[in-house]
C-alpha cells in the first residue's frame, strides 16, 4: 500500500501556536481596544448604537484594520517562519522526520489560525458588548469579521512569500514594506515628472494603485447612508470593495 504525503504536522502546528502566544495576545489587545471597548465605554441603545456598529466598526475593519493586519502579518511571518533564518535551528528542524513542505505549511497555518481565531474572539466580545448595550447589529459584525480574515490572508500570504525569498530576519519586513508601496510610489513620481513637461497632465488619481493593497485600501472608505439633513445613519461596503478584498485574499492564498 502506497503511503500518502502529508503537508500537515500536528505537533509543529501546536508548538508554533503555543510558542508565540505573546504576539497573539498583543494582537487581541489591539483589536479589543479598537472594536468592542468603544461600545463598552459609550454603551447606549437605539439608533446611536446602530450608527456605531455600522459606521465605526466597518471603518475600523476597513482602514484601522488594514494597518493592524499589515503589521501583524509581517510580525507573524517573522515568528512562525523564523526557523528559516537561524542556521542552528534550521539544521535541527531539517533533521526532524518531517518533510520540508509539511514543516512550512504547518507553520504557515499556525500563524493564520492564530490571527483568524483572535478575529473570531473579538467578534464574540463585540457581540456581547452590543447585547449588553441593548441592541445587536450582527450583520455588520459578520462583515467586520470577513474584512479582517480576508485582509489577514492578503498580507500574511505576501509576508510569507517574502519570508521565503529573503535570507535575513531584518530584511524580511523591509522587503515586505517596500514591495507593498513600490508601484504606488513609482506611479506618483512618474506622474509628477510628466506634469512638469506634459501640458494638462495631472498628479491626481492613480491607475495602478490596486497593485499596492495598503495604499488602495487606505485611499477608500466605507460608503455611508445619510438623511436629508446630512446625518449618517449607517455604513456599507460597495460591491467593488468586496470584490477587491476577495481578489486580494485569493492572491494572498496563492
Amino acid at each position: 500500500m502506497r503511503s500518502k504525503t502529508s503537508f500537515f504536522n500536528r505537533q509543529i502546528f501546536r508548538t508554533a501556536l503555543s510558542r508565540f502566544w505573546p504576539l497573539w495576545g498583543a494582537y487581541a489587545l489591539v483589536l479589543f481596544v479598537l472594536v468592542p471597548l468603544p461600545l463598552i465605554n459609550n454603551g447606549s441603545s437605539g439608533d446611536g448604537l446602530f450608527l456605531r456598529t455600522s459606521y465605526q466598526i466597518l471603518s475600523m475593519g476597513w482602514q484601522a484594520g488594514c494597518v493592524v493586519s499589515f503589521i501583524m502579518a509581517a510580525a507573524t511571518a517573522m515568528c512562525v517562519l523564523g526557523y528559516l533564518y537561524n542556521q542552528r535551528i534550521t539544521g535541527m528542524m531539517a533533521s526532524l522526520p518531517v518533510k520540508l513542505g509539511s514543516m512550512y505549511f504547518s507553520s504557515f497555518l499556525a500563524g493564520f489560525a492564530a490571527m483568524a481565531g483572535i478575529d473570531v474572539l473579538i467578534f464574540l466580545l463585540t457581540l456581547a458588548a452590543e447585547a449588553g448595550a441593548g441592541q445587536v447589529a450582527i450583520s455588520y459584525l459578520w462583515q467586520w469579521l470577513a474584512i479582517m480574515v480576508m485582509m489577514n490572508l492578503t498580507f500574511y500570504g505576501f509576508a510569507s512569500l517574502c519570508a521565503m525569498l529573503t535570507g535575513n530576519l531584518v530584511v524580511l519586513p523591509l522587503v515586505y514594506a517596500v514591495l507593498e508601496f513600490t508601484v504606488a510610489a513609482v506611479e506618483y513620481l512618474v506622474r509628477n515628472l510628466l506634469s512638469i513637461f506634459v501640458f494638462g497632465m495631472t498628479t491626481n488619481g492613480s491607475t495602478l494603485d490596486f497593485l499596492s493593497p495598503v495604499f488602495k485600501i487606505m485611499s477608500e472608505s466605507p460608503g455611508t447612508v445619510t438623511t436629508a439633513e446630512g446625518t449618517i445613519t449607517s455604513a456599507y461596503l460597495t460591491p467593488e470593495q468586496w470584490t477587491l478584498l476577495g481578489v486580494y485574499a485569493a492572491v494572498g492564498l496563492v
